[in-house]
């Protein structure tokens, strides 16, 4: 986890990621898409998803290579080779790809990339127009939490023209607004985020 400025490990308990991946495999999210890419690092919580996900539903593990994942014409070009795909990965690697989405990639890539799960960065309204500028069909997710919640703790789909948002708590778990004395603040008052 890198949420504190510093890198280290966090604990997590088997029920917590066994919740997240029902979770995972029973939202929204998982009936967007028939395959989804495993690109990040095995020490990167996005990786749960991605590769035991499938895995509990009986399905594939698409496993790609450094170098594919490094280069966004490959990344591109693997995309393509599914249909109903989803990539699930961090903003700044997605705008790299969609910086190198060409006219001619672009139908190839709308008629395979169905969603997109972005997190693990903030995510800017400037890149979700670009996105739906390129790819007008494709579902948009915004995941966030920090790996000490088991990656992700709520999620919001963006839609074109609206507001970006961190959606709502996954499967057994809330979120609160507090202020410095733990309580609730009320509607449009500033407070602090925390997870239960």
């Amino acid at each position: 986890s890198g949420s504190t400025g510093k890198p280290k490990g966090v604990m997590i308990d088997h029920r917590c990621l066994v919740n997240y991946l029902c979770w995972f495999n029973e939202s929204p999210l998982a009936k967007t898409m028939q395959s989804l890419p495993v690109v990040t690092r095995p020490t990167f919580d996005a990786s749960l998803k991605q590769v035991f996900g499938p895995l509990l539903r009986g399905a594939q593990v698409w496993i790609l290579s450094e170098e594919v994942v490094s280069q966004p014409a490959a990344l591109l070009d693997a995309l393509t080779t599914r249909n109903m795909v989803g990539l699930n990965c961090v903003p700044s690697l997605w705008r790299a790809v969609l910086e190198d989405l060409n006219p001619d990639r672009a139908t190839a890539v709308t008629n395979s990339l169905s969603s997109l799960f972005l997190g693990g960065e903030r995510l800017d309204q400037h890149l979700v127009d670009r996105t739906f500028a390129a790819i007008p069909d494709i579902e948009i997710w915004n995941l966030y939490g920090p790996t000490e919640a088991t990656a992700n703790a709520c999620t919001g789909r963006i839609r074109p023209h609206s507001a970006l948002t961190i959606g709502r708590p996954i499967a057994n778990t809330q979120l609160y607004i507090l202020d410095g004395n733990l309580q609730p603040v009320p509607i449009e008052v500033p407070g602090e985020l925390h997870i239960g």
